[in-house]
């Protein structure tokens, strides 16, 4: 611990570390507070990204798709901000450069994504007994992904219509 302690040289990331705290109190804080509310924070988001980043990869579900890739970029995000303070928190890697590669390989992961989707509706409208079974289920694929197109990249938005209108045209023959 220094002899001298500057509460204002972590003030960006107190709201991250300690979101319930008044921001009156943060002057008050000790130098081991603050270092210990960093661990804990980074210890618990650390569970978290796991979790998110393997759910990212193998989830054949949207919603949860979009969800956990919200908390790995807030994550990420937090700990390129908590990585700009005097102290060195991370023994390996850098923050920054891991978010910036979440949100460049956004597109490739989107578009595993849908496919594990698709791939998953289309064992389901498989094993179903009658045609008008295969085609509401049909149906409500193509609308959970017609709902969600806005979420997804300009790419992906476009590998989206076309899958919808490659099924479209393969209906009416």
């Amino acid at each position: 611990m220094s002899l001298f302690f500057n509460y204002r040289d972590y003030e960006t990331i107190f709201p991250i570390i300690l979101p319930t705290l008044d921001t009156s109190d943060y002057k008050t804080l000790s130098e081991s507070q603050v270092i210990s509310s960093i661990g804990m924070y980074l210890r618990n988001t650390q569970r978290i990204l796991s979790d998110s980043v393997s759910l990212i990869n193998n989830t054949d579900n949207l919603d949860v798709y979009f969800k956990r890739f919200e908390m790995v970029v807030e994550i990420l995000k937090n700990w390129s901000l908590i990585s700009e303070c005097n102290m060195q928190y991370f023994k390996s890697g850098n923050p920054k450069n891991d978010y910036e590669q979440v949100i460049n390989s956004e597109t490739k992961n989107q578009r595993n994504a849908v496919d594990r989707y698709i791939d998953k509706e289309k064992k389901t409208i498989a094993s179903l007994s009658t045609e008008k079974g295969r085609m509401n289920k049909y149906n409500k694929m193509i609308e959970l992904l017609t709902k969600n197109i806005e979420n997804f990249t300009p790419e992906n938005q476009k590998y989206i219509n076309e899958i919808i209108n490659s099924k479209k045209a393969n209906q009416l023959h």
